[in-house]
């Protein structure tokens, strides 16, 4: 099947484990993107142990040079996360999902003359189930700012593809700044006005779709395995309309292809022109959604054969649109070896630098990595809880 540039989680089947363990199986699971980046090759494996945690005030990051050329730097090692240089909301530190949640009411509608709350995130809780994996149905929350959550009052199942594959139903770009939040669903799209919590459900003409994303300020694509469609939310009466075959909003995709090896595909004119560049780099596939903004692009990938560090296996490319020669790398070098999927770009914290979120016995750290030194920081942590699937999306990410 065509991979897809959005995250997808496969469903397992139920075991009687913790929530820790619930998230590192997770791990293995979670691959998509839109241009070949839903991988199906995760071997089971005993989560990685997280190691003491060591402070440090600034982190060390040395750049270094692969012999493909690609420069590189080497991730903190799992369990140092909290050791890392800060950035982000000064409110929002770390996330409880068993926090008290506020009324969606009480929050948003509020009158004009009063300021807008800032969602931060978003991530999925379970609707009476302790495991997610097990859940009917799940709730968006939403987190602001200060580091408070708003229950939103959606009701969401699973999405499929069309082989059947369920995911749960949050995509990295499911918020548009603190304006707009949209979900898929089979068959449709919900989306939620965030300045007043009004709820449209728009039909999209395909039971299989999973993912959204936010291609314009007020226009939200929704994609699947039949194809993607465009919807303008701002509209009175929204309609999804059918784009060109192969286009799901996303300006930049990276693939890899097994005669081409790593490109860049840049699109023009709503998927009207596309323009591919060779990228050097030594990368055996993608797993997860590329994410760009004006300037670079950046996914999550799997390396080949252990390349550039020998063991390694997962990593973040990032390109940079006007010189892809100028290509940078984060690799994972923990031994044992991270599990496939361990993380996924989650956005920029600046045009120049790419999010990505961490799966670790902890929960889900989203992390800032800086391509230009090497430097990894922390934003927050979304602690680990098994009714919580280690999905998140940033709703601060600048695009």
């Amino acid at each position: 099947m065509t991979q897809n540039d959005a995250l997808t989680i496969r469903a397992r089947p139920h075991r009687n484990v913790s929530g820790l363990a619930i998230a590192a199986v997770l791990a293995l699971t979670i691959g998509a993107c839109d241009s070949g980046d839903r991988t199906d090759n995760a071997a089971a494996s005993s989560p990685p142990t997280s190691a003491p945690a060591t402070p440090q005030s600034t982190p060390v990051s040395v750049v270094r040079t692969a012999s493909d050329g690609t420069q590189y730097a080497i991730a903190p090692p799992l369990g140092t996360e909290s050791t890392l240089r800060r950035s982000g909301p000064a409110g929002l530190e770390s996330v409880d999902p068993t926090a008290s949640q506020r009324k969606l009411a009480e929050v948003f509608g509020k009158s004009a003359a009063k300021t807008n709350p800032v969602v931060a995130a978003v991530f999925l809780q379970a609707v009476n189930g302790v495991d997610y994996a097990d859940a009917a149905s799940f709730r968006p929350v939403y987190v602001l700012d200060d580091g408070s959550l708003v229950n939103s009052g959606l009701d969401l199942g699973w999405v499929r593809d069309s082989g059947g594959n369920q995911s749960v139903p949050l995509s990295p770009d499911a918020v548009a700044a603190d304006r707009w939040a949209a979900f898929a669903q089979p068959g449709q799209v919900v989306v939620m006005n965030l300045r007043n919590g009004q709820v449209k459900t728009v039909p999209v003409p395909s039971p299989s779709i999973e993912r959204v994303r936010w291609s314009e300020a007020n226009t939200v694509v929704a994609s699947g395995d039949e194809g993607s469609w465009q919807i303008a939310a701002d509209s009175t009466s929204p309609r999804a309309a059918k784009l060109p075959k192969g286009y799901t909003g996303a300006d930049q995709t990276i693939t890899v292809e097994p005669s081409t090896g790593t490109s860049l595909t840049s699109w023009q004119l709503d998927g009207l022109k596309k323009e591919t560049t060779p990228v050097k780099a030594t990368i055996a596939s993608t797993t997860g959604q590329t994410l760009s903004s004006n300037l670079v692009a950046a996914t999550a990938v799997v390396l080949s054969n252990g390349e550039p560090v020998n063991g390694a296996y997962q990593g973040i490319l990032a390109v940079p649109l006007a010189d892809p020669t100028a290509r940078r790398l984060l690799v994972m070098a923990d031994d044992p070896s991270r599990q496939n999927g361990c993380c996924q770009v989650a956005g920029f914290l600046d045009k120049r630098t790419p999010l990505y979120t961490n799966v670790t016995a902890e929960g889900v750290w989203l992390l800032v990595w800086h391509p230009e030194t090497g430097e990894v920081g922390r934003t927050f942590l979304l602690k680990a809880n098994p009714a919580v699937p280690p999905v998140l999306s940033y709703g601060l990410s600048v695009a």
